[in-house]
């Protein structure tokens, strides 16, 4: 059995509500709950949370319910928190899709093409990852308090960018995992994951109000027929 996990607490303190907050006229869940039903690739879509109205937006866009402790929807509890009590829910369940409410870029042709590589792939998880803008992490600097800058990995920053090794940037967009993994890991980073390499644009996680402006500009674009690829 496979299923969609669509993590969605209530409580987000950077964006009030993120997960259903207004997103290009639907609330942001929607849009993830709509993709992974387009495309066709679960037995059920099933979006976790601990929030009554956030639930009601699930059922009624499609999705199933299950809620959660409310002991897992505070700032201390875990993504993996979650993932291990939808598993102790479905003792059935075998493999696992994350999608994370705040990527509602993503599309259903992303999600089936990740399904694709899972299924021809014999590894224990799958993350989507995207390419570094025009900065490599290697130049990444740490700013003090009298905004005096500092090389965050100095022993690398010294080198020619040619010189870097090829580094990807995590995103929540898709994560797939094999109950067997997760039931030895202790975080979604279990031995052996791969990444699975998304286009930036479709990819991004919404957590501030300058992503989330950001995102807009993205699905204003992808309406209105702009290529990113042109």
């Amino acid at each position: 059995m496979k299923i969609a996990l669509i993590p969605a607490r209530g409580g987000s303190k950077r964006i009030p509500r993120k997960n259903i907050a207004p997103f290009a006229g639907k609330p942001m869940l929607a849009w993830t709950i709509e993709a992974a039903i387009g495309s066709a690739v679960f037995d059920y879509v099933l979006v976790s949370t601990e929030d009554q109205e956030i639930a009601s937006i699930a059922t009624s866009h499609g999705a199933e319910v299950l809620l959660r402790p409310q002991e897992l929807a505070d700032d201390v509890a875990t993504l993996f928190d979650v993932v291990r009590h939808t598993l102790d829910v479905h003792p059935s369940l075998d493999d696992i899709c994350i999608l994370l409410a705040n990527c509602p870029l993503r599309p259903a042709d992303e999600i089936i093409r990740a399904a694709k590589v899972w299924r021809q792939e014999a590894v224990p998880a799958l993350l989507s990852v995207v390419d570094y803008g025009w900065t490599p992490p290697f130049r990444a600097q740490s700013i003090q308090k009298d905004n005096r800058i500092e090389p965050l990995m100095p022993d690398w920053h010294a080198l020619k960018s040619q010189h870097y090794p090829k580094a990807v940037c995590p995103s929540g967009a898709i994560y797939w995992a094999r109950r067997s993994a997760l039931e030895v890991g202790s975080d979604l980073y279990v031995d052996g994951i791969r990444g699975f390499l998304m286009p930036w644009h479709l990819a991004i996680d919404i957590d501030t109000f300058e992503d989330l402006r950001l995102a807009a500009c993205i699905r204003h674009s992808l309406d209105h027929g702009f290529d990113f690829f042109g």
